[in-house]
């Protein structure tokens, strides 16, 4: 095998690839994220291509690309083959954006879940927390109503250690 240094400065990837009689890399075809994988010449003539996908891709457009570059829910990035400081050609390497959008959309139903179980505890405990608060303003009101019409015998059955405890303590 032949051993290339692939380095691109600005992207800052960086790795080896092994070219073997012109066929493309296997380790790249057992990735399943791998889109497309392109091996060129000097004089940008392709030496071995693997495009699972069938990507429509300009390759004269991407190999004069600078920076990386979106198609098809794919990325792509161009980066020179080097070996002692010689240039041999390029490397067009496209990855799959599609776990990545899968990802996305399972992260944002969960959050979506979430938020609504979230929302939903909210309202319980508000529900819980307004009745326990409301709860023995009304059995005073009530109270206070049965006394202005003249029903002294009101029983308050309030046991809160707050002001409205207090209040209905004193009101007995």
């Amino acid at each position: 095998p032949i051993f290339f240094t692939v380095f691109s400065g600005k992207q800052g990837f960086s790795g080896t690839t092994i070219l073997r009689e012109g066929y493309t890399i296997n380790w790249g075809k057992q990735d399943s994220r791998l889109a497309y994988i392109g091996i060129f010449d000097e004089e940008n003539e392709p030496v071995s291509t693997f495009n699972p996908g069938d990507i429509s891709l300009d390759v004269s457009q991407a190999l004069k690309a600078k920076e990386i570059f979106e198609i098809e829910e794919n990325f792509f990035i161009v980066t020179p083959i080097v070996y002692n400081k010689t240039k041999y050609g390029n490397v067009i390497l496209g990855l799959s954006l599609k776990s990545f959008y899968e990802n996305i959309s399972k992260n944002e139903t969960t959050t979506l879940y979430i938020c609504l179980a979230m929302l939903l505890l909210g309202v319980l405990f508000s529900y819980f927390f307004s009745n326990k608060i409301t709860r023995p303003l009304i059995q005073l009101t009530e109270a206070a109503g049965n006394i202005s019409q003249g029903n002294t015998d009101v029983d308050i059955d309030i046991h809160t250690r707050d002001e409205v405890g207090t209040l209905c303590k004193n009101f007995k």
